[in-house]
């Protein structure tokens, strides 16, 4: 079939497209390389309230955290990623040297949705100079970048939140529904995204001349997809909703979340600072960015009441910044002698041809004035994105050089554990000195073996049972007579019992974490019990 010359791709189509493929390109490279450095956004829910579990639906054993004893989180997406770890196992990936890195590289593949959600949301408010410069933003943006590894709650509600918000602000029916869904997803994903889901269902019905039927459209499929995780939530804790409802009785009536810290109102403007100076030049375009920026505000504004505050839990708001700020940047570099009237188009024709005079004095002075608002947008481009791709070296340089505690020990720990598998005569594991929750659990170890965690080093082998066979110690730990060093990983060191026993009794298997909170106790420090 021979295409008319009218259904050909324009050059200027052709070079968009060349420069999206060559943003995901860079957005790919630059993940695939956060993902090779310490993690210094880790949490130990990124391990034990996700993969964990999903580790134990597969292959039977895990770690239980306290929020799955007490049931206070929803079984939907760590059953999803059980599905996946299935699937890898039944193709042969079934052991964390094989399994870890296609899950992550999974997680970098969905962390493109990101962009391509951002890119469309600003091409419907602004063109496609909007989407691309959107997408380049989102692809270079630290926070976007570092999320990528990770498959939380958190995360994936960020991605469908920005999918949801781009598609609530077409014209038909069929986006309208597409958006209710996916706001149905990020209410069961995370519940406190809701007062920010009302004003997604207000732009979707005002964006639609306030149809009311596309409204309804939106707000049963919403309902929809969230009565999923009611299902889920029957199915597996026993009643519709009831993580949702536990998870109301712990952090408010119990005051749990307090516990971990409670943070000043300002805590999300310190932290996003430079995303806070993004989201306010995008601001000036307030007519257009609006619809972007006011879904922003209200999740920082919930969030900021509530005492405990973690950058992961207002995610969310990266994709809608990017967005906006491509709209506003794209906006600043439109052509600048383009003009409304017919003159004014003859004017700005004579004012870019090399040696031409104007006819009009006036024609002549509002074309120079538009050059150099032209000039200012290019250079406030550049400035922009010159600060992103800043921030985000700085950020790889200091993870590389001095990664800081929290990156060290947990990617550390990780690394001794994959250690210890190569290990031939592993028994029965205690971990000394080292918080339990560093520990990357069965889904990295993947051995069923005990693994006892001591708050206090020993003060001799005498201490250490008979039965255990390898022990993690901080780096520096004294020397124990009997045990020899495997080898020193950053701040974990792993030893091994020179004379093992077969015979000597193994620890007891317990595979139920140090619990903070229980109904029948509170909130207490179980670690100490």
């Amino acid at each position: 079939m021979t295409l008319r010359a009218d259904q050909l791709p324009s050059p200027a189509g052709r070079h968009m497209w060349l420069a999206l493929g060559a943003v995901y390109a860079l957005a790919v490279a630059l993940r695939l390389l956060r993902a090779g450095l310490p993690d210094d956004s880790f949490y130990p829910d990124d391990i034990y309230q996700m993969l964990e579990q999903a580790h134990r639906l597969v292959f039977g054993y895990g770690y239980q955290p306290w929020e799955f004893q007490v049931g206070i989180r929803s079984w939907l997406l760590p059953g999803l990623m059980g599905g996946v770890l299935k699937g890898l196992a039944a193709l042969g990936f079934d052991r964390p040297e094989l399994y870890g890195p296609a899950v992550t590289g999974l997680a970098i593949l969905l962390s493109l949705t990101l962009i391509e959600a951002s890119r469309r949301a600003a091409r419907r408010l602004g063109g496609e100079r909007a989407g691309l410069i959107a997408a380049l933003a989102v692809a270079v943006y630290t926070p976007c970048i570092a999320a990528a590894q990770k498959i939380t709650p958190e995360i994936v509600a960020g991605y469908a939140f920005a999918a949801a918000l781009a598609a609530s602000l077409g014209a038909d029916r069929r986006s309208a529904l597409w958006s209710g869904l996916l706001a149905g997803i990020v209410a069961g994903l995370r519940i406190h995204y809701g007062p920010a889901l009302v004003v997604l269902a207000a732009i979707a019905w005002l964006r639609r001349d306030r149809r009311w039927p596309d409204l309804a459209v939106f707000l049963a499929a919403g309902a929809f997809a969230f009565s999923i995780f009611g299902v889920v939530d029957w199915l597996t804790w026993g009643a519709p909703f009831l993580s949702y409802v536990n998870g109301v009785r712990a952090n408010i009536g119990h005051d749990v979340a307090a516990f971990f810290g409670v943070m000043p109102v300002y805590f999300y403007l310190q932290v996003f600072a430079v995303g806070a100076i993004l989201a306010l030049f995008a601001a000036l375009d307030w007519r257009r960015t609006g619809w972007l920026l006011v879904p922003v505000l209200v999740i920082v504004a919930v969030h900021s009441l509530i005492g405990h505050k973690e950058p992961r839990f207002i995610f969310a708001i990266h994709g809608p910044i990017m967005a906006a700020l491509g709209v506003f940047l794209a906006g600043r570099l439109q052509h600048p002698l383009i003009m409304s009237k017919q003159h004014d188009r003859k004017a700005a024709a004579q004012a870019i041809e090399p040696g031409a005079i104007s006819s009009r004095p006036d024609d002549a002075v509002r074309s120079e004035s538009a050059l150099d608002k032209g000039r200012e947008g290019r250079l406030l481009a550049g400035v922009v994105i010159a600060l992103l791709v800043a921030t985000s070296l700085k950020s790889f340089v200091l993870l590389w050089r001095d990664p800081g505690n929290t990156a060290s020990i947990s990617s550390d720990y990780r690394t001794a554990v994959l250690a210890l598998r190569r290990e031939p005569d592993v028994r029965a594991v205690a971990s000394y000195g080292i918080d339990y929750f560093w520990f990357p659990g069965c889904y990295w170890l993947h051995e069923d073996v005990p693994v006892q965690f001591v708050r206090r080093l020993p003060a001799s082998s005498a201490e250490i049972p008979a039965g255990i066979s390898h022990v993690f110690l901080p780096v520096g730990a004294p020397p124990l007579p009997g045990f020899s060093p495997v080898g020193t990983y950053g701040l974990v060191e792993l030893r091994h019992r020179d004379e093992i026993d077969p015979a000597a009794p193994l620890p007891p298997i317990d595979r139920s974490l140090p619990l903070t909170f229980s109904w029948d106790k509170g909130i207490h420090d179980a670690w100490w019990d």
